[in-house]
């Protein structure tokens, strides 16, 4: 595993590349995350508890095209805020688990920015390790309904010792 410098456009990039390629679905790349700009006013955001959170969480992550953030519906499962590595899954006001969702990290109790820049709908977050997430992502295959979706990718985010966060995994492809 190598490492990169943090670069919020990474992702989107590296995501485009892989496309070009033949699609994110079937590829495997090490990129950052999307984190927050440490120095910006997410990095004063902390949260002492799951509500604040997730309200933190609905302020701080770039809006989606489908709608505005809401604290309803939000998985607070893996929010743990005394671990270095905590994320909360958001969703669209008004949304179905097939709408676009967002996961937001954590460095502790401090807001750092979300997994990738797109929204992608059908999100579930593991923890594996105290520094390591894992998000599975289901899309729908040709012939699935939205509502059932049969494909499924992972990608591993880390939480480094000097605060960056890589991915290492896939990606469904982008959403429609």
């Amino acid at each position: 595993m190598y490492r990169t410098q943090r670069h919020p456009k990474l992702i989107a990039l590296t995501t485009a590349g892989l496309l070009a390629l033949g699609g994110a679905a079937a590829t495997t790349a090490t990129t950052t995350a999307d984190p927050a700009d440490p120095t910006g006013p997410a990095a004063a955001q902390v949260a002492a508890d799951d509500q604040a959170a997730v309200q933190t969480a609905v302020d701080l992550t770039p809006p989606s095209p489908a709608g505005p953030w809401t604290t309803d519906g939000a998985d607070t499962a893996t929010y743990l805020p005394w671990l270095p590595f905590s994320a909360i899954r958001i969703n669209t006001a008004g949304g179905t688990e097939s709408s676009p969702q967002q996961v937001a990290l954590f460095a502790g109790d401090r807001y750092i920015g979300t997994t990738t820049a797109a929204a992608y709908p059908n999100q579930q977050v593991l923890r594996i390790e105290d520094n390591i997430l894992q998000v599975d992502y289901r899309f729908p295959q040709p012939g699935d309904s939205n509502a059932d979706p049969t494909g499924l990718v992972s990608s591993r985010y880390t939480l480094n010792a000097d605060g960056t966060v890589t991915r290492e995994g896939e990606l469904p492809p982008p959403p429609a």
